[in-house]
């Protein structure tokens, strides 16, 4: 049997987990990374730390709950496009802007690890062996990689600006920690 029969013979149920597990180490390697958007960007986002902590902390919980309630439903099938949409439309397109950065910037982006190493990678074994499967087609995944390019040229556009869809993140994250905790 080949490593390729192998991987394919994983049922994608336990495979998927590895989306929200590999998205929060990603999230990890963020944890800091209000300096490096002020040292690199001329209209970085003024984002308190607990904001920042808070957007990371709950965007992976929401992976893992997103990942959970997909293999809740009643086949593979429904499981793989329930998931691969939030993993390969948001942390794929995520995971490409890092990797543009660090290009561009030829500087460490906080987050290129990660998302070089074990998202990309990561996604794209678990876009295979959900097509490998039959659980979904190519129509559906081309789909969904051409969902991240309007992102991804959007940053590559933007050069040295933060685009304004990364402020109304920081934004709702300055919200979102003022709701819970009070303090941001």
């Amino acid at each position: 049997m080949s490593l390729s029969d192998s991987l394919a013979s994983i049922p994608f149920r336990r495979l998927v987990w590895l989306l929200p597990i590999t998205f929060a180490l990603h999230e990890a390697e963020e944890w800091n990374i209000i300096p490096w958007y002020q040292a690199q960007f001329t209209n970085p986002p003024s984002t308190p730390d607990i904001a920042v902590y808070t957007w990371l902390v709950g965007i992976s919980l929401v992976g893992f709950l997103w990942t959970g309630a997909a293999c809740l439903l009643p086949t593979p099938r429904a499981t793989a496009r329930m998931a691969l949409p939030f993993f390969v439309v948001l942390v794929f397109a995520n995971a490409l802007q890092h990797v543009y950065w660090q290009v561009a910037f030829w500087t460490y982006a906080p987050g290129f690890f990660a998302a070089f190493f074990l998202n990309i990678p990561c996604i794209l074994l678990l876009s295979w062996h959900a097509f490998r499967n039959e659980l979904v087609g190519w129509r559906f995944l081309a789909v969904l990689y051409a969902l991240c390019l309007p992102m991804l040229v959007s940053v590559i556009t933007a050069g040295r600006t933060v685009p304004p869809t990364f402020h109304r993140i920081h934004e709702f994250s300055v919200w979102l920690a003022n709701l819970l905790f009070g303090t941001a």
